[in-house]
């Protein structure tokens, strides 16, 4: 969907939602109902505003269900462009070395402390504290939205109208770059248990007396070697391995053959191999 049109379609959401919540099914005032749209679209639900009447509540189910996917889009989209200016950021060099190559963590952060600050100063009736407007701006960029702590004044309203739809994306983007770092620190600590280490003569001289001597080192040793000390397998799983092979292995030319293979499966231990191989005169 064009941005365009994604916009036209959120706008028009919202403005349906003013008219049903301000003079259809509810008779709230405009921005009551402006703002219960915003927060409901953003799943923020502080619980402040909410249907009271048997119709309002058949309207919201179908609001909410139609308007959330309409308005989730349009915060995908908004996080889409707030880390490609991220990105662009971090790519260049006058601002990445301003900000030290953490700009997911200012983008997110400006909304965010506006919205928490501005709470505290437009707090209107209500008595909080810094830590108490911290709390509501981490509720609300979350989407948790207790409901425990709102602000009543016009003000503060309109505020959170402008910067909740903002911080949640800003929220989001910020998540999902932890998300990344954190499966990337993942993968690169497999990696790291991945890695070969550097092999030296006293490598070599370990896997001539693990192949029981000789001049050279063959590739079957050598992986065993390798294995063994990688810590992925232990001894006694390559001799399991070992065993199977010599169970098929019956004219012991360290070949298999397709005649070797049994149709039915077949496990075998150290025991069965013995008596196989004394069954085949081996």
């Amino acid at each position: 969907m064009k941005s365009s049109t994604l916009f036209a379609a959120i706008l028009t959401y919202i403005i349906i939602g003013v008219w049903m919540y301000s003079s259809v099914v509810e008779d709230w005032p405009v921005l009551d109902a402006l703002y219960f749209s915003v927060v409901t679209l953003t799943t923020v639900g502080y619980g402040d505003f909410y249907p009271t009447n048997q119709l309002s509540k058949l309207v919201f189910i179908f609001y909410a269900l139609t308007g959330i996917a309409v308005f989730g889009m349009g915060l995908e989209l908004l996080g889409e462009t707030l880390a490609k200016r991220a990105k662009s950021t971090k790519n260049n060099p006058a601002t990445s070395a301003l900000l030290g190559g953490k700009s997911n963590v200012i983008i997110t952060l400006v909304p965010f402390v506006m919205l928490t600050l501005g709470a505290y100063y437009q707090k209107g009736d209500e008595d909080w504290t810094l830590v108490d407007a911290l709390y509501f701006g981490v509720v609300t960029a979350t989407t948790i939205g207790y409901g425990d702590m709102t602000t009543s004044s016009s003000a503060g309203k309109v505020l959170g109208l402008l910067f909740i739809p903002v911080t949640v994306a800003a929220m989001t983007v910020f998540l999902s770059s932890i998300a990344d770092r954190i499966a990337k620190s993942v993968d690169s600590s497999e990696d790291d248990d991945n890695a070969l280490p550097s092999l030296t003569k006293g490598h070599f001289v370990a896997m001539r007396k693990d192949a029981k001597g000789g001049q050279a080192v063959s590739k079957e040793a050598f992986l065993e070697y390798m294995l063994l000390n990688s810590g992925k397998v232990d001894q006694k799983f390559l001799d399991k391995i070992n065993d199977s092979f010599k169970s098929l292995d019956t004219d012991r030319k360290g070949l298999l053959y397709s005649e070797d293979f049994s149709d039915v499966p077949v496990v075998m231990n150290k025991a069965d191999v013995s008596v196989e191989m004394k069954k085949k005169g081996k």
